[in-house]
């Protein structure tokens, strides 16, 4: 079955083209040949260039309220203004690029992150729980039980 009939399809019928029984879920055995086989079930992360990400800094509400700004005060003759206003749209466009960049370089430690929904591994319902120790390396995932 492919992404689009599964979306549409019901729950038992997802269910046998996957070939997953849902009182027992998935063995560790089937697990591994299915991550062989498939992969992990991630997304890869893009990269922009950095002049793109600085020059999206421009785009936004607070940079629409000030080129409008700038644009009248160049129509009116009114160069100091347009001065003031354009640096204050560069400093701030500089100072969110620079938060973001130190964001990404600060390591995250103790961050928890838990499933939406319960799983069922080894016919035992429990929430993913993920502790990402520093990103961009593994996380130690634990399953809790559930109790319903």
């Amino acid at each position: 079955m492919s992404a689009p009939e599964i979306a549409s399809a019901s729950v038992p019928e997802t269910l046998a083209s996957l070939k997953v029984n849902p009182e027992t879920g998935l063995a560790r055995a089937e697990v591994d040949v299915r991550r062989q086989q498939n992969g992990y079930n991630e997304v890869a992360a893009t990269k922009r260039h950095p002049v793109l990400k600085f020059l999206g800094k421009f785009w936004g509400i607070s940079a629409w309220m000030l080129e409008p700004i700038m644009v009248l005060s160049a129509v009116l003759g009114k160069y100091l203004d347009l001065v003031v206003v354009g640096m204050l749209l560069v400093i701030n466009a500089v100072l969110s690029f620079m938060q973001t960049i130190y964001k990404r370089q600060k390591p995250k430690t103790g961050r928890f992150v838990q499933s939406p929904g319960g799983c069922k591994v080894h016919g035992v319902y429990g929430a993913v729980v993920q502790v990402a120790l520093i990103p961009h390396q593994s996380a130690l995932t634990k399953r809790i039980p559930l109790f319903l």
